[in-house]
């Protein structure tokens, strides 16, 4: 009873966690959508933006100390005098009398200016410059950064519909492979082929299907990495919609990519730097 009473538990636990699971959500994204969503989410463009604000307040910072220096004092002074005792002696009656003066009350204040300016510095020329360097070898970072971005959402896009692609024609390739396993026990049944046709047929189905479930394997891990390089959840399935690649010949000698190569946006701010 108590075993049974266990089982019952079991298969109510595993049926509530079943039920419990919520099916994965999907989204269909273009390419261009998915190119948008990379560049605003990327944590590496943030954080190449955050580095290029910086600079440019240390460009800010280092022209300030060309600006000339202004300082302003006010003072207020308050100042009480008395009261003061004095004594005389009465002529009327010759004694001598004591009286009490009032007491007085003065009042003051200064206000002052001055102006400085370095006329010639050349830390601040040096630093300046240091500063506009790094502002430009930030900014170049950055569109390196962006074109990287574009480039694995590009390529994390294909991918998933080279894998589905794939997918496609290993799904054919069972249906065939079924389609030529009918046909062989047809003929072993009427004894125009041997049994060794069949077991022939049978090997490659199922060769067949396993490669079947690596297709969908690579299906679902592509669609795993571009769902991490556009910064989306684990969770969200991503439909890639169909695109036509369109390629064009472009004439490039190898002189000419060399000069290309030498301009990428991640070369530069080494050499700003040296």
């Amino acid at each position: 009873m108590k075993r049974t009473l266990k089982w019952a538990m079991s298969a109510a636990l595993l049926a509530g966690s079943v039920c419990g699971q919520e099916e994965p959500r999907e989204i269909t994204l273009s390419l261009d959508e998915c190119v948008k969503i990379a560049r605003d989410r990327s944590t590496r463009v943030l954080q190449g933006k955050l580095a290029r604000d910086l600079r440019d307040a240390d460009v800010d910072a280092s022209r300030a100390n060309f600006l000339p220096t202004v300082s302003t004092n006010w003072s207020s002074s308050n100042t009480v005098n008395g009261p003061r005792n004095a004594s005389f002696i009465d002529e009327a009656t010759g004694a001598l009398v004591q009286s009490v003066g009032e007491s007085t009350t003065s009042t003051g204040q200064s206000v002052g200016a001055s102006i400085s300016m370095s006329l010639f510095d050349a830390a601040n020329l040096a630093n300046l410059s240091a500063a506009k360097k790094n502002y430009h070898s930030t900014r170049f970072d950055l569109e390196a950064s962006e074109d990287l971005v574009v480039f694995e959402a590009k390529r994390d896009y294909y991918s998933l519909l080279q894998a589905m692609s794939l997918l496609e024609v290993q799904r054919e390739q069972v249906r065939v492979s079924e389609e030529s396993l009918r046909r062989a026990e047809t003929l072993n049944e009427i004894g125009s082929s041997p049994i060794s046709e069949v077991f022939s047929a049978k090997a490659d189905l199922e060769r067949n299907r396993a490669t079947l479930i690596l297709r969908e394997n690579d299906v679902e891990i592509a669609r795993s990495n571009l769902s991490f390089t556009l910064g989306m959840a684990a969770d969200l399935r991503i439909i890639p919609k169909e695109v036509e690649i369109l390629i064009i010949q472009v004439p490039l000698t190898f002189e000419k990519a060399l000069d290309l190569a030498s301009e990428r946006p991640e070369l530069t701010p080494t050499g700003l730097l040296l």
